[in-house]
This record gives C-alpha cells, structure tokens and sequence, in this order.
C-alpha cells in the first residue's frame, strides 16, 4: 500500500465523517498537483494515486450538488494548474471534471 493511501485509510478509521475524508483526498490531490509544479515531474504511481483519490472526489461531487458548489472552484484549479503535467496525468483530470 502506498504511503497516501496508508494516511487516508488511517483516516478513515478515526474520523467517520464521508465529506472529512472527501476533503483529505481533495487536498491530496491539490498537493499533488502543487508539488509537481514546483518539483517537476514524479513517476507513474504517484499520478496513479493523486488521479485515484481525484476520481473519488468527482464522483462523490456528481452525486451531491452541495459538494459540487462547495468544491467546485478547487477542482477546475487543479485540472487548470496540472496543464503540461506528463505521463497523461493533465489529460486524465480533464476527462474526469
């Protein structure tokens, strides 16, 4: 298991609050996208994880318009900031907004 995924698991067992969790993997994703930015490009299975953790965040954001409003604005910053990202990571978040 990875690292990230190994912290919202932990998470998830101490804090049962679905929208607390949503917003972890929101973040997740908008640090990820920040750290490549500033860093440059990472490998295969770390845009694996951030585009995994971004997919639960839209579809959770699909069933609940509240949640869409609310997170929308994050969301496009993330698709618009991971522009010229590789390894298809760019083109993935555009496919699921």
């Amino acid at each position: 298991m990875s690292m990230e995924k190994g912290v919202i698991s932990d998470f998830k067992k101490v804090c049962q609050d679905a929208e607390m969790l949503l917003e972890l993997k929101l973040y997740f994703a908008e640090c990820g996208t920040e750290f490549t930015n500033m860093y440059g490009d990472i490998d295969e299975r770390f845009y694996d994880s951030v585009c995994d953790t971004f997919h639960d965040v839209v579809v959770a954001v699909t069933e609940e318009e509240e949640l869409f409003e609310k997170w929308d604005n994050r969301i496009s910053r993330i698709v618009h900031d991971s522009g010229g990202i590789g390894w298809g990571f760019h083109d993935y978040l555009v496919e699921e907004y």
